[in-house]
């Protein structure tokens, strides 16, 4: 009997196991067993994510440091200090691997990933996309511009290198062995770009040699030097290091200042000295080979726009014309005399007031309370610096050490009152700094891959700090009613607001004027003339810059105007529902993105203002599995690029 009832059990289990192996078969070939599919294809892109992320950081050691305080989290270990060197066989390997992350990722099935994780692919994609059109257009692109190239911001970033530790200390001083190789490269792609016929205006070439003339003349009270002492000197106080090891370190970097780095800018400035006369004129990028397709690409990439540029223009047009007339009707409801003598209560505030007076207006419209997550030093530009930066910017704190937020200021550009208080707002809250610290929070929680952090999408990032910038017209109204009772007040600071709008858009319109119908700086006159704008000076510099930053001005006002566009589509399609600081959760969780993904997640949003939340809620049964079966990405915080201005 007994031996009847355990063949009947060992019946039953093998029936059993056969049948489990028929399920797994079966349904296992057509994805659905246990979401099982879902989890290999997560596996696939998290792995192809991290890859990237580890490939991108592992060849230069200096965007390493500003990404992650500790890189062996994040799969990075042991990397060899060192810095990207150009060389025609490094761009054509780079190409190969954008194709190569592209076909992966095609292969990766989106509909299988997590819910979650699809926001994530199209993101990617679009970015890959858009890098292999960039490697169409050889030498098109210049690294050494006249307001904002690598010779500006190279020193930046290593006054702002931080030392945390002696290796820190250590580690910089490889770079700075590094500096002369890395210069060294791009001074081949400019003698390269001089052989295309594609080498800079000589107006451009000669601020750029200025400027390494300026760098290298004097070493007393250099900003490498004095920064570098500074940053010695909390080390010391710490106990990281001792006396003897700070002079030793001291020593070094004077060493390599005087050996590699000032010698690499002097050899530089003396490489675009011989280069100078054989590149274009000063004008727009249609006049060069390709050039009108580079800008179409450039304004997409930059922006992250599905629009045409016929499209951009007339969409610029009807907003100029409409601040215009606003702007007109404003002024005309001041009374006689009251702009002249209006005094701005705002210039009695400093940065840390106005930013702290910002962060208690903003709760009601932002999702996310500032916390100590928010932190914030504010800085001033060097003076050394000031000529040659903007003037404000946000330095973005590593993933890791995400309070570690900088605003510098720079005052030589950037007066009191409304405008510090518009600046701060633009650069901290609920600018660049909120947004960066709240798509933290978000990505940490969704475990977003932290290749995310280092996709660009610039008219996100500062179409966003633009919007966030007119928004504060409203906070500074409430600010100067507390501080004075001029009744002319809000009616000025509005005016001051369509001014800056007017100011913007119409940049924006001179960029497209430029590079893509070819404008000259006289044909772009008449058009500065209506701004009040008549000294022939004034114009070639606008002209000037605008000629040396295509599609720069485009990155914030057409990024905004993007934004304002989102926010209209949210209102349509949420309805009742709608309210801004749903808007604003939506927008911050997504993070840097081009604009169509935006719009169609708000789409498929529907009346939900959080689109991860709503993402939970429909697919909450195949999260039970993928969690407890499939490891997802560390925990990651957002980077969109180490300066943000």
């Amino acid at each position: 009997m007994k031996s009847h009832k355990k063949n009947l059990l060992q019946i039953f289990a093998f029936l059993v196991c056969g049948a489990i192996i028929f399920l797994i078969f079966y349904y296992g070939k057509s994805g659905h067993f246990f979401g099982l599919e879902q989890i290999s294809e997560n596996a696939k892109f998290d792995t192809l994510c991290s890859e990237l992320f580890v490939s991108e950081l592992s060849s230069d050691s200096l965007s390493l440091h500003f990404t992650l305080r500790e890189p062996s989290l994040y799969g990075i270990t042991g990397s060899e200090i060192t810095l990207p060197v150009y060389s025609r066989e490094s761009e054509r390997t780079s190409a190969v691997s954008a194709e190569n992350a592209k076909k992966r990722l095609k292969k990766i099935r989106r509909d299988s990933l997590a819910e979650e994780l699809r926001y994530s692919y199209d993101v990617l994609e679009y970015y890959l996309e858009n890098t292999l059109k960039g490697c169409r257009f050889s030498y098109l692109d210049e690294p050494f511009s006249a307001f904002s190239g690598v010779q500006t911001e190279f020193p930046l970033l290593l006054s702002e290198y931080a030392f945390d530790s002696k290796k820190d200390v250590e580690n910089y001083l490889k770079i700075l062995e590094c500096s002369g190789s890395y210069l060294k490269g791009l001074m081949e792609y400019e003698q390269e770009k001089s052989r295309a016929g594609l080498f800079m205006s000589d107006k451009e070439a000669a601020k750029v040699i200025s400027w390494c003339d300026d760098f290298t003349k004097s070493t007393e009270n250099h900003i490498l030097i004095t920064t570098f002492e500074k940053k010695l000197d909390t080390l010391l106080a710490e106990g990281e290091i001792s006396s003897s090891e700070k002079n030793y370190y001291i020593s070094q970097n004077d060493r390599l200042l005087t050996t590699i780095l000032f010698p690499a800018y002097q050899s530089l400035g003396d490489c675009l000295t011989v280069l100078k006369g054989t590149g274009k004129e000063q004008a727009g990028l249609c006049h060069d080979k390709n050039g009108k397709k580079y800008y179409e690409y450039l304004v997409k990439t930059k922006v992250g726009t599905d629009k045409s540029i016929p499209e951009i223009k007339a969409l610029l047009t009807d907003k100029l014309q409409e601040d215009f007339l606003l702007l007109h009707s404003t002024v005309a409801a001041l009374p006689s005399g009251a702009y002249e003598s209006f005094q701005d209560p705002l210039e009695a505030l400093s940065p840390v007031e106005i930013l702290e007076d910002i962060k208690k207006q903003m709760d009601s419209r932002f999702p996310f309370k500032p916390d100590e997550s928010y932190s914030y030093t504010v800085k001033d530009v060097d003076a050394s610096l000031e000529a040659y930066t903007s003037p404000a910017y946000y330095f973005t704190p590593p993933l890791d050490a995400i309070s570690q937020n900088v605003i510098y200021i720079n005052h030589s550009t950037t007066s009191q009152g409304i405008d510090l208080y518009t600046t701060l707002a633009h650069e901290g809250f609920p600018g660049h700094l909120y947004q960066s610290v709240a798509f933290h929070a978000c990505s940490e929680k969704e475990k977003l891959p932290p290749l995310r952090n280092l996709l660009y999408f610039g008219g996100y990032i500062e179409g966003y700090a633009t919007y966030a910038e007119m928004l504060s017209y409203q906070y500074a109204t409430r600010c100067g009613k507390n501080l004075s009772d001029d009744s002319s007040l809000e009616t000025i600071y509005q005016a001051v607001s369509l001014d800056r709008s007017i100011q913007l858009c119409l940049y924006s319109l001179l960029d497209i004027m430029i590079h893509y119908e070819g404008m000259s700086a006289e044909e772009i006159a008449p058009y500065l003339h209506n701004l009040g704008i008549t000294d022939n000076e004034t114009i070639d510099a606008i002209y000037f810059y605008i000629a040396a930053e295509p599609a720069n001005y485009l990155k914030y006002y057409l990024g905004y105007m993007e934004i304002l566009e989102c926010r209209e589509l949210a209102k349509a399609s949420w309805g009742d529902s709608y309210s801004d600081a749903k808007f604003h959760q939506l927008l911050l969780e997504l993070g840097p993105s081009p604009f169509p993904l935006i719009k169609e997640a708000i789409l498929d949003s529907v009346q939900n203002g959080s689109y991860f939340l709503l993402l939970k809620n429909s697919a909450r049964v195949v999260k039970v599995f993928s969690s407890t079966c499939f490891s997802g990405s560390s925990s990651c915080f957002t980077i969109w690029s180490i300066i943000s201005s």
